[in-house]
């Protein structure tokens, strides 16, 4: 049985929802609030994950073999293999029965969530880490690991303030702000399916965290590390339009 880390807001030792033994690890507020207990990390490494293609539908398979490299490949599978085996154990079904929806803008969803608690999710994966977010709000969530970084070379995602911010601190920051930053802002595009554009989106430091200050302030944003990986889980707190209400297609 592989092993399986939970990294939870809610206060408990162990995860009874989930195939194998997790455990909690504490979140970073970036906001003086409670963090709420409506929301689940749960992380594996590629080496606890059998990359089964026949839990792939057709159209799966098919974006597989469009695939041509091999690293892309073993990810792709990998990361399908995971969420449906989470997603299967909670609905009680088998994992080759799942079969997911994305919307216009391509987001995975599951419609036979919807009367769950949880009816959201999202995956991120990097470096070999697998990270999934169940929550009961439309949910965003990235994993990082932080690589030195030369500010001008990645202006380009940056708005003039929040570059401005940056280059006014002491050079050893940049890096690890910097991802701060970035995964938080893929995680707002995860959660909100892409509804803002980047050149749209504003924030503003604030004791050495990133808060959001366009659009509004119906987000959550939590972080945490994992090992040598920075992590982000971002909350629309009252989404107008529900994405998990508009099937468009299934994968």
């Amino acid at each position: 049985m592989h092993s399986m880390i939970l990294i939870d807001s809610i206060d408990s030792d162990y995860d009874h929802t989930c195939t194998g033994v997790g455990r909690t690890m504490p979140l970073r507020e970036s906001k003086k609030h409670r963090i709420p207990m409506n929301h689940q990390l749960l992380i594996r490494e590629q080496h606890e994950i059998t990359p089964d293609l026949t839990l792939l539908d057709a159209d799966e398979l098919a974006r597989y073999q469009r695939l041509i490299n091999p690293q892309k490949k073993l990810e792709f599978v990998s990361g399908r293999a995971f969420l449906k085996q989470v997603l299967a154990e909670r609905l009680g079904v088998s994992p080759n029965t799942i079969s997911l929806a994305i919307t216009a803008s391509g987001k995975p969803y599951l419609p036979a969530l919807a009367k769950t608690t949880m009816p959201y999710f999202n995956l991120s994966h990097a470096n070999g880490y697998y990270l999934i977010g169940l929550s009961s709000f439309p949910i965003g969530v990235d994993i990082e690991q932080p690589k030195a970084i030369e500010l001008t070379h990645v202006r380009h995602f940056l708005s003039p303030d929040e570059y401005q911010q940056l280059k006014s601190l002491p050079k050893a920051l940049h890096t690890p702000l910097f991802f701060r930053l970035f995964t938080d802002k893929e995680a707002f595009l995860k959660a909100t399916d892409k509804g803002w554009a980047l050149d749209d989106i504003r924030f503003q430091l604030e004791n050495q965290y990133w808060k959001l200050t366009n659009p509004g302030d119906s987000f959550q944003f939590y972080q945490t590390d994992y090992k040598d990986s920075y992590v982000s889980v971002c909350l629309d707190m009252n989404p107008i339009h529900p994405k998990i209400s508009t099937p468009s297609a299934t994968r």
